[in-house]
Parts: structure tokens; C-alpha cells; sequence
């Protein structure tokens, strides 16, 4: 049986989404990698274990760097307004302090 052309696109769309799936997995894991080290070092931290100028309270830093992570996938426009919502926030009461801010964003949504 021959297919049509119809049926030939839905073939090659769903292979696109089995490596697009691939390829989120695959960063899913990597960034809950990153996530679960940050979260040990700051937990080691707190128990006194580790000590490091980067979980040192700073008063008056000078420059702050804010990274948030948005959403690509399935309803995310919730999750990703509230990030935004509350980065904004943020920006606010850093900018009542007079401190530098730079921000980086991770997502493409």
C-alpha cells in the first residue's frame, strides 16, 4: 500500500517529536543535575560543612546576577508569567537598593 502524502508528513512529524522528546530528556536530566548540586553545596553550607565566599551574606553587593528558568513544553504560559512576575519583583527591590543587576535567561518561551 502506497501512502499519501498526509500520512508520509505525519510519519516525519512524529519522528521529529521523538527527537525533540530525546532532546528535552536530555536536558531535563542535566539541568536536575545542576539543581541538586546547587541545592548539596547550600545544604552543606548551612550545616557548616563547606565554606565558600559565594554563600557568604553580602550587604551590599555591588553587582547581582539573576538567572530564571522558563518553560518550553505542554502549559507552561502560567508557570513562565509567574517566573516573569516574580524576576520583575526582584528587579524592583533591587533597584529601590541602587544595585546593579544583570540578567540571564534560560528557555525559549
Amino acid at each position: 500500500k502506497q501512502k499519501t502524502a498526509y500520512e508520509m508528513q505525519r510519519g516525519l512529524v512524529g519522528s521529529e517529536m521523538c527527537i525533540r522528546d530525546r532532546q528535552s530528556r536530555v536536558y531535563a536530566v542535566k539541568i536536575n543535575e545542576v539543581l541538586t548540586e546547587i541545592a548539596y553545596k547550600i545544604n552543606q553550607y548551612k550545616n557548616g560543612a563547606v565554606e565558600s565566599r559565594f554563600f557568604d551574606k553580602n550587604e551590599t553587593p555591588g553587582t547581582v546576577d539573576v538567572i530564571f528558568v522558563t518553560a518550553d513544553k505542554g502549559l507552561c504560559g502560567g508557570f513562565n508569567i509567574q517566573t516573569i512576575k516574580a524576576v520583575r519583583k526582584l528587579l524592583e527591590e533591587y533597584a529601590e537598593q541602587k544595585e546593579t543587576v544583570r540578567i540571564r535567561a534560560v528557555g525559549r518561551k
